[in-house]
C-alpha cells in the first residue's frame, strides 16, 4: 500500500491536509492524460475486526470504527491498488488525488479532534507531524492518522514522572485487513534510570495505520510523563510513478492527422454549341 504527496514541476501546491508538503495537479494539467481511457476503480476491502492479525489487538478492536471509515480515502490518496506505470492507471491515481483531497482534510480534522481525547472509542488520535504530551499511570492507546506517505516515524520520549518500573511500548502498522504490515510491529522499553527515547521508523507503509500502546509495567498512582511525535513525508511509490508517467505522457508530441487532399477527377468536357 502506498502514498504521500510531494511537489513536482507544473503541479499546484495546496498545503498538505495531512500535515506535510503536498501538491496536486492543477485543473488544466489533467487534460494531457488519456482522457478517453476509463480505468477500473480500486477495490478496497472493509476490515474484519474479528480476523485481525495484529500484535495490538486491543487497540484494533477499539479503533475499528475509525479504521472502517477512513481506510478507503487513505487508499485512494495513496493509489495503493493501482499499477501506476500504466498511463490509464496513472490518470486514475491523479484524478483520485484531486477527488479525495477533501477527504484528506476531513481525516486531518478528525484526528486533531481525537488527539484531545474527545474520541469515545478508547484510543486517542495520533495526527501526522505533531507532538503531544501526556502521562500514563496504567495504559494509553493511540490510533494513528492513515499513512499516505512512503516514510513514517514515531518518536516517544520519557520526560519525567515518578514511575519506577518500565514503560512498555508497542507499535503496530496495520493494513486494511487489520493485520500487521511486513516489518510493521516494533516494541521498546523506556525507564526512569534507563533508555529515555525510542524512535520507530517505517518505510513503504502507505495505506496503513499506526496503533500505539503505552503500558506502565506496574499500574498505580506513579506515572510516566512522555511526549509522542509522528512524522510523515514523501510520495508513495505508486504516486511517484504516476507523476512520472503523467509527465512523460504530457511531453509526447501530439499526433497530427495527415489528411491527404484528393484531386478531383476531371468531369466530362462541355461540348460547344
Amino acid at each position: 500500500m502506498r502514498a504521500g504527496l510531494r511537489g513536482s514541476e507544473n503541479l499546484e501546491t495546496f498545503g498538505d491536509p495531512f500535515g506535510g508538503v503536498a501538491t496536486l495537479p492543477g485543473a488544466m494539467s489533467i487534460k494531457f492524460l488519456l482522457g478517453s481511457v476509463v480505468a477500473a476503480a480500486a477495490v478496497f476491502a472493509i476490515p474484519n475486526v474479528s480476523q485481525a492479525g495484529t500484535q495490538c489487538k486491543s487497540n484494533w478492536v477499539k479503533a475499528s470504527a475509525q479504521v472502517n471509515q477512513f481506510f478507503l480515502p487513505a487508499g485512494r490518496l495513496a493509489c495503493t491498488h493501482l499499477n501506476t506505470d500504466n498511463e490509464a492507471q496513472a490518470k486514475k491515481c491523479i484524478e483520485d488525488l484531486e477527488k479525495f483531497a477533501g477527504d484528506a482534510a476531513k481525516i486531518k480534522e478528525q484526528w486533531n479532534k481525537g488527539a484531545t481525547g474527545s474520541w469515545k472509542i478508547g484510543p486517542r488520535g495520533l495526527p501526522h507531524n505533531r507532538t503531544q504530551a501526556g502521562k500514563v499511570a496504567t495504559e494509553r492507546q493511540f490510533v494513528g492518522q492513515p499513512v499516505t506517505s512512503e516514510d513514517y516515524s514515531i518518536t516517544i520520549k520519557r520526560t519525567g514522572g515518578k514511575a519506577k518500573n518500565d514503560m512498555i511500548i508497542k507499535v503496530c502498522m496495520i493494513d486494511e485487513d487489520g493485520n500487521d504490515a511486513k516489518g510493521g510491529f516494533k516494541q521498546a522499553r523506556l525507564s526512569k534510570k534507563g533508555k529515555k527515547t525510542a524512535t520507530f521508523t517505517f518505510k513503504g507503509v502507505p495505506g496503513t495505520m499506526a496503533l500505539v500502546h503505552l503500558n506502565n509495567q506496574k499500574w498505580g498512582t506513579n506515572a510516566h510523563q512522555y511526549t509522542i511525535e509522528t512524522k510523515s513525508k514523501g510520495d508513495s511509490a505508486a504516486v511517484a510513478t504516476a507523476k512520472k508517467v503523467a509527465a512523460k505522457a504530457k511531453s509526447k508530441p501530439k499526433s497530427k492527422s495527415k489528411s491527404k487532399s484528393r484531386s478531383k477527377a476531371p468531369g466530362p468536357k462541355k461540348r460547344g454549341r
